[in-house]
């Protein structure tokens, strides 16, 4: 498939379960990843545009974002493609401070604007930048089971959640990858309040 025939399936699928349910709201957030490089990027960023949910009358792309290995990819090799996604209204996010340092959350939110953080797990370490995620209100998906078995966060210590959560920095409880990571958004749930 191409991008844009990728896209429009999922969201056939998505507009189909909402018409049979009328009380659910849903959106889309578009990945582009990182190895793909750059240009990639920038094409999947306006194929987002083309499905964006405010230009259409039904559930579409709300959201622009970037994953994959951040070693030797970091935010600012793909300021183009958010600078598409930006100007077409799109909401931000990217993942950023799983593998590497609290620098390339202060990049994804300087240099690309981002609204919203996969993982940011290595922000918990910077008081400063706490600080300005709970400020700014950027929120931060956290997701526990993928965290603990890439190592991101060692098995037995406190997941960065909760430093999050005492600094007034906005989060989602989220599933990262659930057929990689076998696990369910209930699980995930059911974990945190455990550990609460």
């Amino acid at each position: 498939l191409t991008p844009r025939q990728a896209i429009r399936a999922v969201l056939s699928g998505m507009n189909a379960a909402l018409r049979r349910h009328p009380d659910l709201e849903a959106g889309l957030i578009i990945i582009s990843m990182r190895q793909h490089g750059p240009h990639i990027a920038k094409i999947i960023a306006r194929q987002a545009l083309a499905e964006a949910q405010h230009l259409h009358e039904r559930s579409g792309v709300v959201g622009f974002d970037l994953a994959g290995a951040e070693r030797g990819n970091p935010p600012r090799l793909f300021r183009d493609a958010y600078d598409i996604a930006r100007r077409g209204g799109l909401g931000l996010t990217v993942h950023a401070g799983e593998d590497e340092g609290p620098e390339r959350v202060w990049e994804a939110i300087d240099t690309l604007g981002a609204d919203r953080i996969g993982h940011g797990c290595s922000a918990a370490a910077d008081r400063v930048l706490l600080r300005r995620l709970a400020r700014d209100r950027i929120l931060v998906e956290c997701c526990l089971t993928s965290n603990y078995q890439t190592g991101t966060v060692r098995r037995g210590a406190a997941h960065p959640l909760f430093t999050f959560l005492e600094h007034g920095v906005p989060v989602a409880v989220c599933t990262d990858n659930t057929t990689v990571s076998g696990t369910d958004q209930t699980r995930e749930n059911r974990l945190l309040l455990e550990r609460l």
